[in-house]
């Protein structure tokens, strides 16, 4: 881990500042921890990030997290296109664009966030294809788009590709892949934001715009068949809407006013009343130092308790204060107004601001938090003042933010996920900034593992954001790629993560590569895997982890990658499910009977390696064990288990397969007390390993581990 500076030693752009000495006193700078190992790191992340995770839907990292991001990999489901495409209201490009893609086979649509890009390519797409709807990657090069395999009458779709792939230079390559494309009978949509485009491309570029608000209004009226006509005008609405408003506020404004609501209480309920309300405090007169600071404090902390905020708030004030200093006066004699006690809190709070002073509801005892009168202000805030303050402004914030960081405990879900929706503001205003003041250094490990831990938060909340999930996952990709170590540490956690949640297929194989790239003694890469498919376990996408580890074992060519997928393997084997605690792989299969088979195959693999066959053994047992407490037919469970393994095994290894178990089944009663009857959770469990058993055929346990 690289030194770090003391104020004197900073540079404008690249030093950060120096931690605070740990003091008993402020509970906001941690008791210094020893240094822990990448696996160590990777454990701890897993069970506070992951305490709470619902693979499906669920939340990350607490309970009052925002969602899990959606996925945006993969096949799209019935669901997903219905949902897209059902109430999809074509806009006035709609006709051209659908031209093109019948003629080539494959379009372009660019345009900037919240035109409807993405449920439009969905709707072209079904219009001349009945077959699956798949997601690719968008960083997916157009060499890879050439090389890809197309099958007849599959669509294919490909979001906010990279803007590098849309110049002049890259025109033979668009060629090819409409080539490629229109022979195998499919049907491809790419959309982006970018402005230029070859204009000799072979490949039609559509510049998309959202839909007509009254062509909006009408379509979402035809839907709702209110009982009486509305008592707003499309024309109304129209007026009321700022000219950038996205696709989903419009929709929400329109549905609102044909539910009856006044057209302002519609408008007020989204985020352009907030954008209001904060561009009105900014605009009233120029603000002293204190009123900007406590608005951008809070900006980044999130809601929190007043001593945290103030202390903070005093921080930033520093740091701000060693960025821009004050201008050199000359000593005035002192004045009567000096010796007022300063009201800071009453001032912070004033009626015409922006912050309030609350009760936290869900405290047990009497505690106030500071926190923005509405939700939707922190995000305005820090547009308003990246459009008002300067380098040495954001100089001053982005040390400070360093401190935060590297001061904020580990297990602190809520502080990092408050610092990451800041910093994902900020990013939706200008990427490159977020990304190389605050997320490269955290990724790098300049703020220690607290600040690689909330760059992994920053990744997850920007895969949440629909507008920017693609570009945070090429900025994981090139930490997983060419990053330095703790680049592609802090790159793991983000694969294993929400990021894996959204683009499940380049999670996989990115951390697989990592896996077999790793030194012989690093079983990081592994582990993430394995937290990934606990994750994702109970879900389609998650039988895609052994299904890839299994086929690394039966291709492999050499003995070294074949040992490093089967010690992959018995890490998904012994890996927790989030959900219940029981091994994630025997969560999953009872959730998801259809991988049984395949579930078997990477049991049996790791099994028939003799320095693991013990961990594999005892992963089984204690999925049989837990079985009862996940599905609601435990013996048909075990039938079908002992038929995908009979299905595996030799007529040689069958047996010598049941006298492992055996064995390692007298190990677990020798740790049970002595003298106690077994209960009936160990009766269940005989009876289950007698089902599994039971077509293995007859042994006879001699051996001990």
């Amino acid at each position: 881990m690289e030194r770090m500076t003391s104020p004197a030693e900073r540079t404008a752009d690249t030093d950060l500042p120096l931690p605070r000495t740990p003091n008993p006193e402020d509970p906001s700078v941690p008791d210094t921890a020893p240094e822990l190992s990448d696996q160590d790191k990777l454990t701890q992340f897993s069970q506070n990030f992951y305490g709470s995770v619902y693979a499906a839907g669920g939340h990350f990292g607490r309970t009052d997290a925002a969602p899990a991001p959606a996925r945006r990999m993969g096949r799209l489901s019935d669901t997903e296109i219905g949902t897209a495409s059902r109430r999809y209201v074509p806009p006035a490009e709609y006709a051209a664009a659908l031209s093109a893609l019948h003629a080539d086979h494959v379009v372009v649509l660019t345009g900037r966030q919240g035109t409807g890009k993405r449920s439009g390519a969905i709707a072209l797409l079904r219009e001349l294809t009945d077959g699956p709807l798949s997601v690719l990657s968008p960083t997916t090069s157009l060499r890879e788009l050439a090389e890809h395999r197309y099958q007849a009458d599959r669509g294919y779709l490909i979001t906010e590709f990279a803007a590098s792939q849309f110049d002049s230079r890259s025109e033979f390559d668009w060629h090819t892949v409409r080539d490629q494309v229109r022979d195998a009978q499919a049907w491809l949509v790419v959309t982006g934001s970018a402005a230029e485009y070859a204009r000799t491309a072979p490949v039609v570029r559509i510049d998309w715009q959202p839909p007509d608000t009254h062509r909006l209004f009408a379509a979402r009226l035809a839907l709702a068949a209110p009982s009486r006509p509305p008592t707003v005008s499309a024309a109304a609405v129209a007026d009321a809407l700022p000219a950038d408003c996205a696709m989903s506020d419009r929709i929400a404004v329109i549905d609102r006013v044909l539910q009856g609501d006044q057209l302002d209480a519609a408008c007020r309920a989204l985020d352009e009343a907030a954008r209001t309300d904060v561009r009105g405090w900014f605009t009233a007169g120029l603000h002293h130092r204190r009123r900007i600071q406590e608005v951008t404090a809070l900006a980044f902390l999130g809601p929190c308790a007043m001593r945290y905020y103030e202390t903070q708030l005093d921080r930033l004030a520093a740091s701000l204060l060693s960025a821009m200093p004050l201008p050199d006066r000359a000593p005035v004699p002192p004045e009567d107004v000096d010796d007022l006690m300063p009201e800071d809190r009453s001032a912070v709070a004033a009626d015409d601001g922006l912050i309030a002073i609350v009760a936290e509801p869900s405290a047990t005892t009497p505690k106030q938090v500071m926190q923005f009168r509405a939700p939707g202000y922190r995000r305005h805030v820090v547009a308003e003042l990246w459009a008002r303050m300067g380098v040495a402004f954001w100089n001053g914030v982005r040390n400070w933010a360093h401190t935060v960081v590297a001061t904020t405990s580990t297990s602190d879900s809520q502080r990092h996920n408050a610092i990451a929706e800041g910093i994902g503001d900020l990013a939706a205003l200008d990427y490159e900034e977020a990304v190389n003041q605050f997320l490269a250094p955290w990724a790098r490990g300049r703020c220690g593992f607290n600040g690689q831990i909330t760059a992994v938060y920053t990744i997850s909340a920007l895969a949440a954001r629909p507008e920017l999930a693609s570009p945070a996952l090429r900025t994981a990709a090139r930490w997983a790629t060419h990053g330095d170590p703790q680049q592609r540490l802090t790159a793991l956690l983000c694969f294993s993560g929400p990021l894996g949640v959204s683009y499940p297929d380049e999670a996989i194989e990115r951390l697989w590569q990592l896996t077999i790239q790793a030194k012989a003694d690093d079983t990081g890469p592994a582990l993430a895997l394995a937290n990934l498919f606990a994750v994702l376990a109970g879900t389609d996408e998650a039988g895609a982890v052994p299904k890839r580890l299994v086929d690394a074992i039966d291709t492999a060519t050499n003995r070294d990658r074949r040992i490093r997928a089967l010690r992959a393997g018995v890490e998904i084997l012994t890996v927790a499910d989030g959900q219940v605690g029981a091994p994630a792989l025997v969560y999953h299969v009872a959730h998801r009977p259809d991988d049984m088979a395949i579930a078997a195959r990477l049991l049996v693999a790791v099994t028939r390696y003799r320095p693991l066959r013990r961990e594999a053994m005892d992963a089984l047992l204690a999925g049989l064990d837990r079985l009862v407490d996940i599905s609601s037919e435990p013996e048909e469970f075990a039938r079908a288990l002992a038929d995908a393994l009979r299905g595996e095994l030799t007529p040689q290894e069958a047996p010598t397969f049941r006298q492992h178990l055996a064995v390692r089944q007298q190990w677990r009663r020798r740790r049970a007390p002595a003298g106690e009857p077994p209960t009936s959770r160990e009766t269940r469990l005989e009876q289950l390993i007698r089902i599994v058993s039971a077509p293995l055929g007859a042994s006879t346990v001699e051996r001990r581990y």
